[in-house]
């Protein structure tokens, strides 16, 4: 990913803010517990957002191109060196292989059903997309990617599309990206993050947080908090965003690197919710120096939406492999002193993943790292989930654990299937409303290998941790070519997965990535429901349970890539017939100096040929003729 700063406004008394860049030794860190905290810092409410909705009919929007860099892990070295030899020694073992392989399921748990589903968060310049998501009791969904914020509700239908930096609507953030959206159920409400990208100064970088005012998202306004800069002084930039919340607060953490981009640590940002929701002053606090130096800190929330807390429960892996992980508490409220505990957890050794094959193309996908990706907290366990290499030490495989957080110990499970690599795994509490004591389990995640194209799946895993049958929930009809001529192509950071709360029936929804007929990633939507419960189905299932594509009209996304000299203030986009009459405005308004790519729904347009004219200002950018069949 592309490296980010963060500055903190610090308060130099109760209710007073100074808005500057301060160091370490200005915030006054002092040791509380397994870690070093900061005093609470107070930061004031920076706009009320309500942005309105593209068009819904047409999608018309623009967006910068980007491809995000990925900043150096602790043991970068090491784990280039295991991508690029697990890498070739699947090209080797793949040369007889004609088919995916086989995975023998449990006979006692869920095979998941794919409800509701449909594609969502078109790429529009961003690779990779960083999938998020998140459902509400009232059934509204909210899709994040890199570059495109969709809110629909429960059978598919679209209530709000817009770029991510439109939505923000923020002069001062060009570039935002790394998404991460929650629904507090307690509260009824969202919480959504972002971080900003531009360059390595600190004023040019911030850290995004959201509250939405209401419960419907799409229409009721957000409270916009900015956090700009380096939290120690030293020019550090923020990447690798989780987020997790309790009964009263929301914590961030982040990884910091340096500016030659190499790695210096792990923070946590604790943030009272209250002021948020509120549009007050918010309270927070930032961890540091945290023992054992932990790389990718998850916060996990409650998984079923209930009380939790004060504080909260974090968990860190070793990016390079190991056996062992670190386990965090946050005793307490941002504002009741807590402290920070460390525990060791011994575990099976596990090794790091290598990139992955694609069919019909030599194109790599790039895989990460041991980094822990998705987690919740239920019962006394914490269950998470991360990317390995599998029992051969050769594919990839989703390493799905659960935390016995009264003794720290650990239960550990591999999925893998023969011949394949499964990466990118999220997970999510997979039990009707009302049910208790029950562990089970929704784990999604990507697949690909050298005979199929990328694909995301689904596997359950019941209360005493058995898998079900492995279910595709969406696969690619082509590979995926990003890579800029390097040969390899980003696969993502991570995928989402959520638990819609008072569903009567074992229900969750994931977002994922496939690729499109321009070899790039968009984001994909689907419901994934237990059809043991017959009489539970609350979203309309077609024909008993076969699948429906939503959204309503069809989409047919025509993308096109243009670049600007210089900024434009007034960039106009249209549609014009062969006798040169407008048949459609798309866009007007500023779009950025250098790689922009456009994109709208062209299947409104009626058969015929057309072209697509790019002006900034009076200048003539582009010229491109769209050819519409039936």
């Amino acid at each position: 990913m592309n490296r980010k700063t963060l500055l903190f406004i610090l308060a130099i008394a109760p209710g007073l803010c100074l808005h500057a860049q301060v160091s370490n030794q200005a915030l006054k860190m002092e040791k509380a517990g397994d870690a070093y905290c900061s005093p609470v810092i107070q930061i004031p409410l920076t706009a009320v957002v309500n942005t309105p909705s593209a068009d819904l009919k047409w999608k018309a929007v623009v967006s910068p191109k980007m491809m995000e860099s990925e900043p150096l892990e602790p043991h970068h070295e090491y784990l280039e060196k295991v991508r690029n030899d697990l890498y070739l020694k699947k090209l080797a073992l793949d040369k007889d292989r004609v088919d995916m392989g086989n995975y023998t399921p449990s006979i006692t748990a869920v095979t998941p059903k794919v409800g509701v589903n449909y594609s969502a968060n078109k790429n529009d310049g961003w690779n990779p997309l960083d999938n998020t998501i998140a459902i509400s009791n009232k059934g509204i969904i909210m899709s994040v990617s890199n570059d495109v914020i969709e809110i629909d509700d429960s059978t598919g239908h679209n209530l709000y599309y817009q770029t991510l930096n439109t939505f923000i609507n923020d002069a001062t953030i060009p570039n935002a990206c790394d998404p991460v959206v929650v629904y507090d159920k307690g509260a009824d409400r969202f919480i959504f993050y972002c971080q900003e990208v531009t360059s390595t100064s600190g004023s040019v970088n911030h850290m995004l947080v959201f509250f939405s005012k209401t419960n419907n998202p799409a229409t009721g306004g957000w409270n916009y908090f900015k956090l700009t800069g380096d939290p120690l002084g030293v020019g550090d930039m923020a990447d690798y965003p989780k987020v997790g919340i309790s009964n009263n607060d929301v914590f961030i953490s982040s990884n910091l690197f340096g500016s030659s981009g190499n790695y210096d640590q792990s923070i946590v940002v604790q943030i009272g919710k209250a002021q948020g929701y509120a549009g007050g002053t918010l309270n927070t606090k930032v961890w540091t120096n945290i023992t054992n130096s932990p790389f990718t800190l998850l916060p996990v929330s409650e998984g079923q939406g209930n009380t939790y807390g004060p504080g909260i429960w974090m968990v860190s892996t070793l990016d390079n492999g190991g056996s062992s992980f670190n386990l965090y508490k946050i005793s307490n409220d941002v504002t009741a002193s807590p402290t920070m505990t460390h525990y060791n957890v011994p575990t099976t050794a596990y090794n790091p993943p290598g990139n992955s094959s694609q069919k019909s193309t030599s194109e790599a996908l790039m895989v990460s790292d041991c980094r822990a990706l998705s987690g919740f907290y239920l019962n006394g366990t914490i269950h998470f989930v991360f990317t390995s290499a599998d029992a051969s030490n050769t594919y990839n495989a989703v390493n799905y654990n659960r935390i016995n957080t009264s003794n720290q110990t650990n239960t550990n499970k591999i999925f893998s299937t023969s011949g394949t690599d499964c990466a990118y795994p999220a997970v999510a509490s997979y039990t009707a409303f009302g049910v208790t004591g029950d562990q089970s389990v929704m784990i999604g995640f990507a697949q690909s290998s050298s005979s199929i194209y990328p694909q995301i799946s689904a596997v359950s895993y019941d209360n005493s941790m058995t898998a079900g049958t492995l279910t595709v929930v969406k696969a690619s009809t082509t590979y995926i070519s990003v890579s800029g001529g390097s040969g390899q192509s980003r696969w993502g950071d991570y995928s989402g997965m959520c638990r819609r709360h008072n569903s009567p029936q074992a229900c969750c929804w994931m977002a994922g990535s496939i690729a499109n007929t321009s070899n790039s990633w968009d984001a994909y939507v689907a419901q994934i429901y237990d059809p043991s419960f017959a009489t539970g189905i609350t979203e309309p299932i077609a024909n008993g349970g076969n699948l429906k594509t939503f959204p309503n009209p069809v989409m047919d996304l025509f993308s096109v890539d243009f670049t600007l000299d210089a900024n434009s203030e007034k960039t106009d986009i249209a549609v014009y017939d062969m006798q040169g009459r407008m048949v459609q405005s798309l866009f007007s308004g500023f779009c950025h100096e250098g790689e922009n790519t456009f994109s709208f729904n062209k299947a409104n347009l009626s058969r015929g040929t057309y072209f697509l004219i790019i002006k900034a200002g009076a200048e003539k950018v582009m010229h491109e003729k769209i050819v519409v069949a039936d």
